[in-house]
């Protein structure tokens, strides 16, 4: 299968999860999660078909993105106690309690491949400490979500709906990935079913990208990987490769790090092709978007 850089939201919101365990759990002991840049390889988007993956490095429910972890760091700390200090998601009280229920449904799901996951990082890490701190984390989202009931998760979107219409800006993004999910989805069963036909293009999918980019422009990151996402490919007649590539730094940048054409965007499809000219264009759009929408958040 040809790498790319596109990856399922799903995805996200699992590694986002593993991250707001680490780091709630950084504030107990500092130094228990050490970076490492060898063979990191966590594509933020999915393949060119659009599937969802299992997880973006091989590593199910448990890929936070290329950490390690010293056993020693956390070992002492008990996981139930742990996971009665409630993640906070901030945004409107209907969102925050939305994202709950998400993670919760996202952990149920990803759940199902518990003991390949488990596999997959004994073959990964054989010091068997990444193996350790799965379990751990697995005790904490068992604690977390173990109230959680088929009925919570059936509240999400109506919960979403009400975080957007109050102004929530996560949750108009929410609500906005859905209805581009779906818009899609109409689009290929409509090519597959008559592939010699470009389906129509109707002003609801036209409108897609100015919804994500004006949202994306206010700071929200997953409306910056749908813009970058509706302008990878020719489906809705707007795709700007260059432009592509300016979203998807946007959606992967940390504060502080430089926007580079050398950053690793670029090793992936569709922006591997790009020229070294088009990937400046694209780091420079991507610095004076991050300066109106995200510099000082």
């Amino acid at each position: 299968m040809m790498k790319t850089f596109l990856q399922s939201r799903k995805v996200r919101g699992l590694i986002i999860l593993s991250v707001l365990v680490l780091v709630g759990y950084a504030v107990f002991t500092p130094e228990a999660v050490l970076p490492v840049t060898k063979n990191v390889d966590t594509p933020l988007f999915g393949n060119s078909s659009d599937q969802e993956h299992r997880n973006a490095s091989g590593l199910g429910m448990f890929a936070w993105g290329g950490v390690e972890v010293r056993k020693s760091d956390y070992a002492n700390l008990d996981p139930k106690q742990f996971a009665l200090k409630e993640t906070a998601y901030g945004g409107h009280p209907a969102y925050s309690k939305a994202m709950y229920y998400k993670v919760c449904a996202d952990y149920f799901e990803a759940s199902k491949d518990t003991a390949q996951d488990l596999e997959d990082q004994r073959r990964s890490d054989p010091s068997g400490k990444s193996e350790d701190f799965a379990r751990w984390q697995l005790t904490i989202k068992e604690q977390q979500c173990k109230n959680v009931s088929k009925a919570d998760l059936q509240k999400i979107d109506a919960l979403m709906h009400e975080a957007a219409k109050a102004g929530d800006i996560s949750a108009q993004s929410y609500e906005l990935n859905k209805t581009a999910a779906s818009l899609i989805a109409v689009y290929r069963a409509k090519l597959k079913e008559n592939p010699d036909q470009i389906p129509f293009v109707g002003e609801e999918e036209k409108n897609l990208l100015g919804s994500a980019t004006a949202l994306a422009e206010k700071g929200d990151k997953e409306a910056a990987f749908l813009a970058a996402r509706l302008t990878a490919t020719d489906r809705f007649g707007q795709k700007d490769v260059t432009t592509s590539a300016a979203w998807a730094l946007v959606g992967i940048q940390q504060k502080g790090e430089l926007f580079s054409a050398s950053n690793r965007v670029f090793e992936d499809e569709p922006y591997s092709a790009l020229a070294t000219e088009q990937r400046q264009v694209a780091a420079q759009r991507a610095q004076e978007i991050y300066n109106r929408c995200c510099y000082k958040r």
